[in-house]
């Protein structure tokens, strides 16, 4: 397993690397520290009762949120809409960490995709947020490449993890 050096940021509380775990597997881990409690980091990354307003990419989840449920994961689309991807067994363990591990629909199939959302208290008021993913090749995909993938995404991860930060310190 390899790493490359850490993302550029003008806070060193941000971290955001893409790893390297063979051949055909590819990463990312980013995490930033957020001056508030864990239940309030969570309250805020899972209000899910509208599309999370704060957020330019991930908009939230549509079903239960239970482990192993099926529901559906709503993203921006970049051009003023959204788009859908059908999650088939949620990963859900309340307060602490939700995500998938499966193979995902077009344009991103041929990869199982493991993308966790995670909250960790690190003192009464402090919270580390953790956003981490891996792509493993399983099948032909003729746009991206395993770490393509990963790379193309740190951005959008980091950016996330900003805007989540400041939706949490301004409630």
């Amino acid at each position: 397993m390899t790493t490359d050096e850490p993302s550029p940021a003008s806070d060193p509380t941000v971290i955001g690397n893409v790893i390297r775990f063979g051949d055909d597997h590819y990463g990312l881990h980013t995490e930033l520290l957020i001056d508030a409690p864990a239940s309030k980091v969570w309250a805020v990354l899972t209000d899910w009762t509208e599309p999370l307003p704060w957020s330019s990419s991930f908009l939230g989840i549509v079903g239960e949120a239970k482990n192993g449920a099926q529901v559906t994961a709503l993203y921006h689309d970049g051009e003023g809409g959204r788009f859908e991807l059908p999650r088939n067994n949620l990963v859900f363990d309340d307060g602490v960490e939700f995500g998938w591990s499966e193979e995902p629909p077009p344009p991103f199939q041929g990869f199982v995709d493991r993308h966790r959302y995670r909250v960790e208290p690190v003192a009464t008021d402090q919270t580390r947020f953790i956003q981490s993913d891996s792509f493993q090749v399983v099948g032909p995909n003729e746009t991206y490449t395993s770490e393509s993938l990963a790379r193309a995404l740190l951005d959008m991860y980091l950016r996330f993890n900003a805007e989540l930060k400041s939706a949490v310190l301004s409630t």
